[in-house]
């Protein structure tokens, strides 16, 4: 669980990068619109480093890799949870919609 959470470790990333570049400079794209719109996040990022875009687009989505499905036991979520309730907390004020529909998620899998 340690791994975890260093991995998600956002509020103290994002503050240290945004400390050493200039406003405008630092700009962060969810996994989730990775997942939802490929083509649309590919061309965004060749667009802000001023790259020229690969052209056909789509497949940008087609899976590569999938491992194995995970089933969190739902003491270990309720920990994570406590745990990442600080990133949640900063994560809000970045994407709202994103962390409202994230927490949704994780209550309705404690749930099951």
């Amino acid at each position: 669980m340690k791994q975890y959470i260093e991995q998600s470790e956002y509020r103290d990333s994002m503050t240290l990068w945004r400390a050493a570049t200039n406003p405008g400079q630092l700009y962060v794209i969810p996994y989730d619109h990775v997942q939802s719109d490929p083509a649309t996040v590919v061309s965004l990022t060749c667009e802000i480093a001023g790259v020229s875009n690969p052209g056909d687009l789509r497949e940008a989505g087609r899976q590569v890799h999938k491992g194995k499905e995970f089933d969190f036991p739902k003491t270990l979520r309720v920990r994570l949870m406590e745990k990442l309730e600080p990133q949640y907390e900063f994560l809000s004020h970045e994407f709202p919609n994103l962390v409202t529909k994230w927490r949704a998620k994780h209550a309705a899998a404690m749930l099951a």
